[in-house]
């Protein structure tokens, strides 16, 4: 067959010829072109008209701008929005000049009357397509400004004005409305509502700076309004961080926090463990595994930092190490278990090290006051600590003893030694402090006379271990109301009858529950001033002559005891049988200097 018979059809049966229809096959290419065309051309014209729209509502050239009306673009679609008492040649000249943008297909106009707003409310919306303002404005001004200023933070073809004029705006509506595009302008998206004079705020953030920006800019709201809700969402980081470290000047926080209220609560809790300075240098990030609760790990870390002198813990997603030196050589292994105790079980304990440390200085402190004898600071040993507590019944007899002292290294030669010796010093006092740092003794308080103050004065320094100093500060006392010599004794022989001091059977020593009886007698000598007082028992036969003057001497040995006074024992009656009962009987003396 020939190229032409190919070419051309045979004719049908009534005679006609027909071509092949092969053009319809390119039907199917032709529409989807049409298809790409308008998914890439439409949006690209309405972006040219947008455009277009914008460059004349702006500025005082523009005619849109003149008329105080605004466009909205809806694809190829114009809508003009303009005021009430928009005149009818300014709107015919507004949409005239609308038409002439190329791609414009119609264009229609709007008049907006002012609407009563109870409560007068504006919105303003942020995402990644722009800024969508809704709402009333209370004026055309206030409207072109808002528009305005939107525009400086995205761009303007991405504002969305859906504003309507209204009456009832708050005094400082404008100084609002900045505010809200000021509280997101930092944002990624978000939504600020003005009610009235109540502003609500909810954003999130792409990054820690962004968040801080964020919550700065609503710490100033204007005058008369009120921020009444702020949920600024955090930044998600991609790996959460947080470290706290007890320094000798106080606490540094750093890294990250999972929210406000979490930073708060941390702040909380630095204070009831003291009073150190706190400098925060976190950032409010999400990130944490769920599983790892963040105030689990934060208490138990603050906890264990607040027993030691210096340390750190650092947590790096659900890694956790723990570094840290303590003088309380003791409680360092209790501190240990405690932490890994408390840790949450998702939280991977990478290092924990506890060491201890020797203080520098060296303290001791003992205070004596109301009956109490407090003790802290630092002890060598276990050992010396219980041959200290041991030995306090018979310095300071009938006194509470507190011991909050820790066991430590470092403590200088001699510590012990000296330590009695101060404590001896202290015995006598009425009251006052015993203080030891590092080779320095410091006495200080209330004598009960003047001569017992110079004796201590001159005494202490000779008795002190090699390379140790001492100095004393004491205030001699003169309790009001002072008793002469003879009402001193009759004031103490009328308490003698009164309340007798008993013994122990067979021993000198008083009786356990004569403390209280010997703290009151104590009270009356106190009050003599310098008087000399004499202590006599009563004793039957001969073979009691050796106790009687044993208990007589044993009372003059108390602390605080007048030690010139004589301690006789007399044949004036017997002892009463069975009780280890005693009668003192105290003679007034003549008055020493």
């Amino acid at each position: 067959m020939s190229q032409q018979a190919v070419d051309e059809a045979e004719p049908d049966r009534n005679g006609i010829r027909r071509r092949p229809a092969g053009w319809a096959l390119g039907l199917p290419v032709l529409g989807l072109i049409w298809l790409v065309a308008g998914l890439t051309l439409a949006p690209s014209i309405e972006q040219e008209i947008r455009r277009a729209t914008l460059q004349l509502g702006a500025g005082p050239g523009g005619v849109l701008h003149r008329y105080r009306a605004h466009a909205e673009v809806e694809g190829r679609d114009v809508v003009v929005l303009a005021d009430l008492g928009l005149a009818e040649d300014a709107r015919l000249a507004a949409e005239a000049a609308i038409r002439a943008i190329p791609g414009v297909r119609r264009v229609r106009t709007e008049v907006a009357v002012p609407v009563a707003m109870a409560p007068f409310t504006l919105t303003v919306r942020r995402d990644g397509a722009g800024i969508s303002l809704v709402g009333g404005v209370g004026s055309p001004d206030d409207r072109v400004a808002l528009v305005e200023r939107a525009g400086t933070l995205v761009p303007p073809e991405r504002v969305h004005d859906r504003l309507r004029l209204g009456t009832g705006a708050p005094p400082g509506f404008d100084a609002a409305a900045r505010f809200l595009l000021s509280a997101l302008a930092s944002a990624e998206s978000g939504e600020a509502v003005l009610a009235d004079r109540t502003v609500r705020v909810r954003a999130t953030t792409a990054d820690s700076s962004r968040y801080e920006a964020v919550r700065a800019a609503l710490r100033n709201p204007p005058p008369g309004f009120e921020v009444v809700l702020a949920e600024i969402e955090p930044p998600t980081v991609p790996v959460f961080t947080w470290s706290a470290s007890r320094e000798a000047d106080g606490w540094l926080l750093s890294g990250h926090v999972p929210s406000e209220a979490q930073r708060t609560r941390l702040a909380e809790r630095l204070a009831a463990l003291g009073g150190a300075r706190v400098r925060d240098e976190m950032r409010t990030a999400k990130g944490l595994a769920p599983a790892i609760a963040f105030d689990s790990v934060a208490d138990a870390a603050l906890a264990a930092l607040a027993e030691l002198q210096t340390g750190r813990a650092d947590l790096t997603g659900p890694a956790f190490r723990f570094t840290g030196e303590g003088v309380d050589k003791g409680a360092l292994p209790r501190i240990e278990a405690s932490l890994r105790q408390a840790l949450p079980r998702a939280v991977e304990v990478a290092a924990l090290s506890v060491s201890a440390v020797a203080p520098s200085p060296f303290r001791s402190l003992a205070r004596r006051s109301d009956g109490r004898l407090t003790l802290t600071g630092f002890v060598p040993s276990e050992a010396e600590r219980r041959a200290a507590a041991a030995a306090m019944p018979s310095r300071y007899p009938g006194e509470i003893l507190v011991d909050r002292r820790v066991v430590a290294d470092g403590a200088p030669a001699g510590f012990a030694e000296a330590q009695g010796l101060a404590l001896d010093g202290l015995a006598v006092l009425s009251e006052g402090e015993a203080a030891i740092r590092d080779r320095e003794i410091r006495l200080s308080g209330r004598a009960l006379y003047s001569q017992l103050a110079a004796r201590l004065r001159e005494q202490l320094p000779k008795s002190v271990p090699a390379g140790w100093s001492v100095s004393v500060e004491l205030d001699p006392v003169q309790p009001e109301g002072a008793l002469d010599a003879v009402a001193c004794g009759d004031v103490l022989g009328d308490a003698a009858r009164r309340e007798p001091l008993r013994f122990q059977p067979g021993k000198p020593d008083p009786a356990p529950d004569s403390q209280a009886v010997l703290e009151r007698h104590a009270d009356i000598v106190r009050r003599c001033g310098a008087v000399g007082i004499a202590v006599t028992h009563r004793a039957a036969p001969p073979a009691d002559q050796a106790l009687a003057e044993a208990r007589a001497a044993a009372l003059v040995r108390l602390p605080g005891a007048r030690r010139h006074g004589p301690a006789r024992a007399g044949r004036h009656g017997p002892v009463r049988a069975g009780a280890g009962a005693g009668r003192l009987r105290h003679q007034p003396m003549r008055t020493r200097s």
